[in-house]
């Protein structure tokens, strides 16, 4: 950091400073998140389609 408390460059693989550990997390959760959401949703996507089938 320099004198004005600005970044003076940016290390993506440190988990030192608080806004790289908050990167790091949110990076992380989002992908957790993306991949449960869809490993659900193909089961519930068959299970889905015959109960529309049956009511049809």
């Amino acid at each position: 950091m320099d004198i004005q408390n600005k970044a003076t460059a940016i290390d993506l693989f440190s988990l030192k400073t608080r806004p790289m550990r908050a990167f790091h997390m949110t990076w992380f959760a989002f992908f957790l998140c993306f991949s449960a959401w869809f490993r659900g949703a193909s089961p519930r996507g068959k299970v889905l389609s015959t109960g529309v089938r049956n009511v049809w």
